[in-house]
């Protein structure tokens, strides 16, 4: 599966000395499946920057999205690897084939939002990151259908409320 992430600087203050301007551009790679538990999927994505600032530079990260009971999906990172986790955003559906943090994630002074929206074969989720150093909108869309499509106990999960998804 591929992943493409674009950045945008939100408030174009890079020249001001956030650290957002140096995010701007595209970056494309590729998503390696870890496991496959039980209303769980977990992966590492990795590639390169190939547009803006950070053209040619390396990038990679590690999730973990698990479908709670209340139907709410819980995202955390796994940089450390899979056994711990470290929680980022719960998930909660606010339309058929999309879901929005139920409170941003806090990291320093900056809150991390998520959207997550599922449109045909491709997963997007969305990153806004704001605070007194930075302030931009991360994009990654997932494509071809990615694993949360392929795992039965997810999918049956989801496929009630996904709109397009069916």
């Amino acid at each position: 599966m591929a992943v493409r992430r674009v950045v945008i600087d939100v408030a174009d203050r890079g020249a001001e000395g956030r650290n957002d301007a140096a995010m701007t551009g595209r970056a494309d790679g590729t998503v390696e499946w870890l496991n496959g538990r039980p209303h769980e999927v977990t992966w590492r994505e990795h590639g390169r920057w190939t547009e803006g600032p950070l053209a040619g530079t390396r990038f990679s990260s590690a999730y973990a999205w698990h479908r709670r009971p209340d139907g709410a999906l819980s995202i955390s990172h796994t940089r450390f690897g899979v056994d711990r986790p470290v929680a980022l955003v719960d998930l909660i559906e606010a339309a058929p084939g999309m879901w929005r943090s139920a409170r941003p994630h806090l990291c320093g002074e900056d809150e991390y939002a998520a959207e997550l929206v599922i449109a045909g074969p491709v997963v997007a989720v969305t990153w806004t990151v704001t605070g007194p150093s930075t302030d931009y909108v991360l994009i990654a869309h997932y494509s071809p259908a990615c694993a949360l499509r392929d795992d039965p106990a997810i999918r049956d999960d989801l496929r009630s409320d996904a709109g397009g998804y069916r």
